[in-house]
């Protein structure tokens, strides 16, 4: 793979890390250390009620669930 491929893998995990972070999901930003696939994770699951990502996102709109 060449590096071009690198930097693209990184920067997409990286900002899967991100998106966990801002949704609260700590605990998934901590295995995704070790395990990447937790940030992916932790990126598409619904966000934690009090956290960052709800306040800026969801206007009011109720759970989809």
């Amino acid at each position: 793979m060449h590096l071009a491929g690198y930097i693209v893998a990184y920067a997409i995990l990286l900002g899967c890390a991100v998106i966990c972070a801002t949704k609260g999901k700590i605990g998934f930003v901590a295995l995704g250390v070790l395990l990447p696939i937790f940030w992916i994770v932790g990126a598409v699951r619904p966000a934690k009620p009090d956290s960052f990502w709800t306040r800026r996102f969801d206007s009011g709109r109720g759970s989809v669930l």
